[in-house]
């Protein structure tokens, strides 16, 4: 069923997970493609998180885990607290209040986080996101929040990213184990090996040829299932969100996927 909403859930769920990165609820929208990394008004990025582009409303979500212990997170865009410097801008319509993205986060009603994001120049064409913390927060303990992970249908892991990953898990001889999992796929693997293509680090497989070739390059999706599986192993007690997972992946090998993502969770 197409246009129901599932990625947005996706979104919501991944904001709910991911209170140690205070970039994601900017760059949920950069990666939807609506705006590219040059502006630095708050509202102009995060309006759309907003349905029907309601910014006076707060988003509100709660859930309830197995244990009936209810969390919520607000979220919502207020009149900058103070004053910010941006470098001059082209556009006649830039809009005459500055806002700030403030998020609360609480837990059986207690609130365990809040913060105030805002966005800054840091270098041409660059941007630097920045917090606001009250001083009793700052001293107070901030519960660490397991690892989440959001691959979108239409953005690759970048090969980079991958093998720095893979790379930790080398480094603690555990590369069999993903070598193990892919075979579901591709019987023929024998090992993995990091290597510098055009100065970009990426994963190469050996499947007995004269050369180790780039795992995207094996067919049936490959690549997008080592990234899969990468992202499972890296988030143990983590949440790993999916997006389209059959995009890439021929449906003959849709059951070896599915046998491989449940051995990368055990």
């Amino acid at each position: 069923i197409n246009n129901v909403g599932k990625t947005a859930l996706l979104e919501v769920i991944f904001l709910l997970k991911s209170l140690n990165a205070y970039e994601i609820p900017f760059q949920l929208n950069f990666d939807r493609g609506i705006f590219q990394q040059q502006t630095f008004e708050v509202e102009e990025v995060c309006e759309w998180l907003f349905y029907n582009k309601q910014v006076s409303k707060a988003i509100k979500i709660k859930i309830v885990d197995e244990n009936d212990e209810e969390s919520e997170l607000i979220l919502s865009l207020n009149k900058a607290l103070s004053p910010r410097l941006f470098p001059l801008s082209p556009k006649p319509n830039s809009r005459k209040t500055i806002k700030d993205l403030k998020l609360e986060f609480k837990k059986t009603g207690q609130k365990l986080l809040e913060f105030t994001t805002f966005l800054t120049p840091e270098q041409e064409e660059r941007m630097r996101i920045e917090i606001q913390q009250d001083k009793e927060q700052e001293a107070r303990e901030i519960e660490v929040f397991p690892t989440s992970v959001f691959l979108r249908s239409r953005l690759r892991v970048s090969p980079t990213e991958d093998a720095e990953i893979f790379s930790q898990f080398e480094a603690i001889n555990k590369q069999n184990e993903i070598i193990e999992i892919l075979k579901i796929i591709e019987p023929r693997l024998k090992r993995l090996a990091v290597l510098v293509t055009g100065g970009i680090p990426m994963i190469h497989g050996d499947i007995g040829g004269d050369y180790l070739i780039p795992v995207s390059l094996m067919g049936e999706g490959m690549g997008r299932l080592l990234s899969i599986i990468l992202s499972i192993m890296n988030a143990k007690e983590g949440t790993v969100l999916i997006d389209e997972i059959e995009n890439g992946i021929h449906h003959s090998v849709m059951e070896k996927v599915w046998q491989s993502i449940a051995v990368a969770t055990r």
